[in-house]
């Protein structure tokens, strides 16, 4: 019987193939030197060219510029890929808040989340209606992300707008790290604003301090009303505002006109008074102060010729701002209020009360 003897042959294999991707850049101690671009991408992407910066996905840096040691930024990498003659590419915005200028010379350095961790973040919204669930849900999408100065966050169809930031210490930031602890405070642009302002004794009283000889009334509309609503106007506000007058006027016992008997009631002194409130404007336009203002003067003179004709017929008084019907006027606003779930406006989020009044905010019930 003949063997027949084969020799084993073993197939020559291919070569693996030459990896083209480039091993990253090792962590030196002091970070990266580079040069910073802003891309295109959208969602506030951040990119850096892993053959100049070796920093991976998900880490946080700081970029700081070698020109000004406190011109730095904090911001998370979203992804790696190839840049032009540069080590990382920022959204413009960002770019812009720390006036870095395009192909300049930055540090680039991982840091910990612990030294940019945000403590409060404040947005502002306009013209639209956000409840307690949605503003959770805004505040939850953006976890473990990081957010910049006068950025636009978008979430769900809502918008908003980041005003300030400040971490742990309270220092008010740029940038910095949103983490599950971050507390975010909501201020509205576009709220119903009630003032409700007392015409007590007092308002007609002249200011005993300062160098003009004002009258209580003068400072309410020239000093606070008007920079009021010129600060409403720089923050581009758009309220719906109520503008309110109220006051009390006592009679004698036996002298209170017949014609306002069914509405007229008495006080704990068994005092008769009747109750005025005057609506100066409802939804008015903020943007144009001056009919406002003229409207508030025209009313103001009118009830105090209305004052005076009722002290010379009916021996009737104004009452001062401690017995006044303050706590009536912040009644009335609380029952409509207490309706606010009933035919809500969806471009109206927060609801507020101001009361003026040239008191000391002691009342007699």
């Amino acid at each position: 019987m003949s063997i027949l003897y084969v020799p084993e042959t073993r197939s020559k294999l291919p070569s693996p193939a030459r990896s083209l991707t480039t091993s990253p850049v090792p962590v030196p101690a002091c970070g990266w030197e580079c040069k910073i671009v802003n891309n295109s991408r959208p969602n506030d992407a951040v990119i850096v060219n892993p053959s100049k910066v070796g920093a991976p996905v998900g880490s946080i840096l700081c970029v700081r510029s070698l020109k000004e040691s406190e011109n730095y930024i904090y911001t998370k990498v979203t992804e790696t890929g190839e840049l032009k003659n540069a080590g990382i590419g920022i959204d413009n915005d960002f770019l812009n808040i720390s006036t870095m200028q395009p192909m300049e010379d930055v540090s680039v350095q991982i840091v910990e989340k612990s030294k940019c961790i945000l403590r409060m973040v404040e947005v502002t919204m306009a013209d639209q209606y956000l409840s307690r669930g949605d503003m959770w849900r805004l505040k939850s999408s953006f976890h473990d992300t990081c957010t910049y100065i006068r950025k636009r966050m978008e979430f769900s169809g809502i918008t908003v707008q980041v005003l300030a930031m400040y971490d742990r210490n309270g220092k008010e930031m740029k940038s910095g790290y949103i983490d599950s602890k971050t507390h975010f405070t909501y201020r509205s642009l576009s709220s119903f604003t009630q003032i409700f302002i007392q015409l007590g004794k007092e308002m007609w009283d002249n200011d005993s301090e300062g160098e003009e000889n004002w009258e209580n009334f003068e400072k309410v509309v020239y000093q606070f009303i008007k920079t009021l609503f010129e600060k409403w106007k720089n923050s581009k506000a758009n309220h719906d505002l109520q503008l309110m007058f109220f006051c009390r006027i006592f009679f004698p016992e036996d002298r209170f006109p017949e014609s306002k008997a069914d509405i007229i009631q008495f006080d704990m002194q068994n005092r008769p008074y009747l109750d005025i409130y005057d609506i100066i404007c409802t939804g008015g336009n903020l943007t144009d102060l001056k009919p406002i203002m003229s409207d508030m003067k025209r009313r103001f003179n009118k009830l105090g010729i209305i004052i005076k004709r009722l002290s010379e017929t009916h021996n009737a008084e104004l009452s001062s701002s401690s017995r006044g019907n303050f706590l009536e006027c912040i009644n009335l606003a609380l029952v409509q209020y207490s309706n606010h779930f009933m035919d809500r406006v969806h471009y109206r989020t927060g609801q507020q009360i101001m009361v003026i009044t040239a008191g000391c905010i002691l009342c007699e019930a």
